[in-house]
């Protein structure tokens, strides 16, 4: 009977114990959620009341600038002061801008908000077809909570797109990312691929153009 209770002590300690882990996790997200509406809602509050300081940064720290893109093809002053404004940004300041002056015309994002949230409305059985499961290349659907961040399940549904290239055979392991992406096909979700690879390939020339920025600011040869 001594064997018994400590089994049973023993069962219901781990019990207890599995409660407590998920529960521990809920809070956990309550807590980030909170914290970080809390300090969003301290910085508007005091930036709207005129204080000098958050958290030890700067208002001016704190500041989100726009950096207009095409200055890249201005005069070469006014490229130097495009790089020194993403530098100061990303070192010395909030470190993300609002990006303009790029040739992304403004109802391709329309377009693409579109079909996102159509994608994203199709039914269970469609949204399977591309389950990110069948790709050895790590492209494809997931549904909500399939993916961890810091142990915890991410509350978001996703469909992972990047470039498309061929497989490649061999070589170091990373390479296994390189592949061929998953598409609706036009029976399910109509223009859903051409609009994708319209997409990927504007911003991706963008992304070029920041990526020369970016060199420059660091002083890369």
């Amino acid at each position: 009977s001594h064997c018994c209770w400590r089994m049973f002590r023993a069962a219901t300690w781990h019990r207890c114990a599995a409660l407590q882990y998920k529960a521990l996790h809920v809070r956990s997200i309550e807590r980030r959620f909170l914290t970080t509406w809390r300090r969003c809602t301290a910085v508007q509050y005091r930036a709207r009341h005129g204080h000098a300081t958050v958290r030890g940064f700067s208002m001016a720290q704190m500041h989100v600038p726009t950096i207009d893109l095409a200055q890249m093809h201005g005069t070469p002053s006014e490229y130097a002061a495009l790089v020194e404004s993403v530098r100061s940004c990303c070192h010395e300041g909030v470190g993300f801008f609002y990006l303009v002056g790029h040739d992304v015309e403004p109802n391709l994002f329309s377009q693409v908000e579109e079909m996102a949230k159509r994608a994203l409305r199709l039914p269970a059985s469609a949204k399977a077809k591309i389950d990110k499961r069948n790709s050895p290349y790590f492209r494809g659907y997931e549904q909500a909570f399939s993916e961890k961040t810091g142990g915890i399940p991410d509350a978001r549904e996703q469909i992972d797109t990047w470039s498309e290239l061929q497989p490649v055979v061999g070589g170091p392991m990373y390479r296994r990312l390189l592949g061929p992406n998953q598409f609706f096909d036009d029976a399910t979700l109509p223009g859903y691929k051409a609009l994708t690879l319209q997409w990927h390939e504007r911003l991706s020339g963008v992304a070029k153009s920041l990526l020369e920025v970016f060199s420059l600011a660091l002083e890369l040869p």
